[in-house]
């Protein structure tokens, strides 16, 4: 069985073999939804009121991320750019979200990112690199 590529993959296979492309494929990163593993909680929204009569503030959603550790004990958070890409990347169910990678990035700031461990094409995202992104955007 073949199993096709999306867009993303496309561009991170292409960045690997060219390093030309690069910011191609940081464009398409920007602009992809990626998978984790991990949940979110919303937290109860009990009806109160503010005093003013205004409805108090929306319920607060906790995102928990998992992180894996890599041969020398350092935590790495792993993302994916398809569901199947995820689910051959693990051994058991496991519950996970879909994000836009921007979220993802700021969601996890300062640590080590890889996309698609476990993969034939595979790239690590350090912390700086990220934050560079983040705050210069892909056209540097």
């Amino acid at each position: 069985m073949t199993v096709e590529e999306n867009s993303l993959e496309r561009a991170l296979r292409v960045a690997v073999t060219d390093s030309s492309s690069i910011a191609d494929f940081y464009r398409e990163l920007f602009e992809s939804e990626v998978y984790v593993i991990g949940n979110s909680v919303c937290e109860e929204d009990d009806g109160a009121q503010e005093e003013d009569g205004a409805p108090s503030p929306q319920p607060e959603v906790r995102v928990s991320i998992q992180s894996w550790l890599r041969s020398d004990g350092s935590p790495v958070t792993p993302f994916f750019s398809s569901l199947s890409v995820l689910q051959r990347s693990i051994s058991r169910q496991m519950s996970y979200l879909l994000l836009p990678a921007r979220t993802l990035f700021e969601l996890t700031a300062g640590a080590a990112l890889v996309l698609n461990p476990k993969s034939a094409y595979s790239k690590e995202l350090l912390s700086h690199e990220v934050a560079s992104l983040l705050a210069e955007g892909v056209d540097q």
